[in-house]
């Protein structure tokens, strides 16, 4: 939103009553010559603040929006893999490694109840 904002400087204000582009003026205390623009009127509108700000929030409420929605797939994201070789080993590896994890488990929970 900054860069359209900032758009505005690019529109040029006429000078009174004519179709003449208003001609930018030196200021003594700036290097640059300030040229009139809308900018200042539109940076100062409250009306146009509150729409840039309702805009601004629609646009990250969709981006969040979006963001969720692509991460319940993302967990899918093997089967779209080219290379389904290794995602099945590593699968076998996992499901070998969890088979494993609750077989030591156990074992650990058998010996703890006959200890005590």
């Amino acid at each position: 939103m900054h860069f359209w904002k900032h758009r505005t400087k690019l529109f040029a204000r006429w000078l009174h009553g004519t179709c003449v582009e208003a001609p930018p003026q030196k200021i003594q205390s700036e290097d640059e010559p300030f040229v009139f623009s809308y900018f200042m009127d539109i940076s100062a509108n409250p009306d146009i603040l509150s729409l840039v700000y309702d805009i601004q929030n629609k646009v990250v409420g969709t981006i969040t929006n979006v963001t969720r929605y692509l991460m319940h797939w993302k967990r899918y994201r093997g089967v779209w893999k080219v290379d389904k070789v290794s995602i099945r080993i590593w699968f076998v590896r996992w499901k070998r490694f969890k088979s494993l994890f609750w077989t030591q488990t156990h074992k650990r929970t058998d010996m703890s109840s006959v200890m005590y």
